[in-house]
């Protein structure tokens, strides 16, 4: 007669087999589960410790790797006969589940006429996982991106982190993204009764020389929304990419905060998409200007803020960090009225730019 034991050892046994056949580690499974203690996964696959999964757990993994409970508790467990499933997550979210490609206008800020000259592209990543920030199915899903970078970088990154994501090797996609001396992440969620999508991201700056207690406490605190209507088109099986209005503000304030339009592709790279007709519709409006006084006033408060006696450094990084996400969530706020307008009157020419290749 089986034991609780055995059945303890049979389970941790046939998941430990599931993940090596999915090509999977002990970390992407923790990141499922939503466990950040290296040791607790570890304990429960260890078939020598007492540690079990609990039902919730079970239940997650029966639903991700589409796998039932029968079968994860059978000495008979086949792993290869196993195919995963994110069926149970609403198509609204999974849709946008990948790697993007991010092309956007290069802005400085005293180039107030450069979309009149000659605008160059700027490139960058984005991943939206499937990975629940609260284990909830109506998100928020984790993200990571980065901007500013070559085109062949950006298209390196791109290439290993999409190998990755078809692979569900989410903690490599993570690994990718983090490893760069300057990465973003952040939630991506639908807002507003679904109809746009939000991406809040922080930008973290870590060179290998990176030294805490001298770094410019304002180099650290980049804040970036992206937001996008949520195209009506729940029954595709993904979102391929579109048009939407990326707000920011950069590393040490040195650029105005300001909101300018990007374009999203899933898997088309620049070169096959016109680039003079992606310039031309990131420049036409080129750009929705932030308001000078809040600009004014964020410069003004970060400088207060740097000078004052009253406050520790990690205090002043948290509340430039809300200062700054506040600014941002205001102007976005201000602009939802101009995302419909924008974006919505322009997105069957934001998606022809790439449908053809789906």
């Amino acid at each position: 007669m089986t034991n609780e034991r055995d059945i303890n050892t049979i389970i941790k046994t046939n998941v430990q087999q599931l993940l090596d056949v999915k090509g999977l580690r002990q970390a992407d499974l923790a990141s499922v589960l939503g466990i950040t203690a290296k040791s607790t996964i570890s304990n429960y696959l260890n078939v020598c410790h007492n540690s079990m999964f609990s039902i919730a757990d079970l239940n997650i993994i029966k639903e991700r790797f589409n796998v039932s409970l029968d079968e994860l508790c059978s000495t008979s467990f086949n792993p290869n006969k196993v195919q995963s499933t994110d069926s149970y997550l609403p198509q609204e979210y999974k849709k946008f589940f990948g790697v993007y490609h991010l092309y956007y206008l290069s802005t400085n800020k005293t180039s107030v006429t450069r979309f009149k000259d000659d605008p160059n592209i700027s490139f960058g990543a984005l991943a939206i996982i499937n990975e629940s920030i609260n284990n909830n199915p109506r998100g928020p899903y984790r993200c990571y991106a980065c901007f500013s970078l070559r085109q062949e970088v950006e298209e390196a990154i791109y290439a290993r982190a999409t190998d990755a994501f078809e692979n569900g090797k989410y903690s490599e996609v993570k690994r990718i993204f983090t490893s760069l001396e300057r990465y973003y992440e952040g939630e991506f969620s639908l807002i507003q009764k679904e109809k746009f999508y939000s991406i809040d991201l922080t930008g973290y700056f870590a060179p290998k020389d990176y030294n805490k207690s001298v770094e410019d406490a304002l180099s650290i605190i980049d804040k970036v929304l992206i937001m996008g209507i949520n195209p009506d088109n729940s029954g595709a099986r993904s979102y391929i990419g579109g048009g939407s209005i990326c707000s920011s503000i950069s590393r040490g304030y040195g650029k105005t905060p300001c909101s300018q339009l990007l374009l999203l592709s899933r898997s088309t790279p620049f070169e096959e998409l016109e680039p003079r007709r992606v310039i031309n519709l990131l420049s036409n409006p080129a750009r929705i200007e932030s308001a000078d006084l809040a600009s004014d006033a964020i410069a003004q408060r970060a400088s207060d803020l740097l000078d004052s006696p009253n406050y520790t450094r990690d205090d002043k990084i948290d509340l430039l960090r809300n200062t700054a996400h506040r600014t941002i969530k205001g102007a976005m706020s201000t602009s939802s009225m101009q995302i419909l307008s924008l974006i919505g009157e322009r997105d069957q020419e934001f998606y022809s730019l790439f449908k053809k290749n789906d």
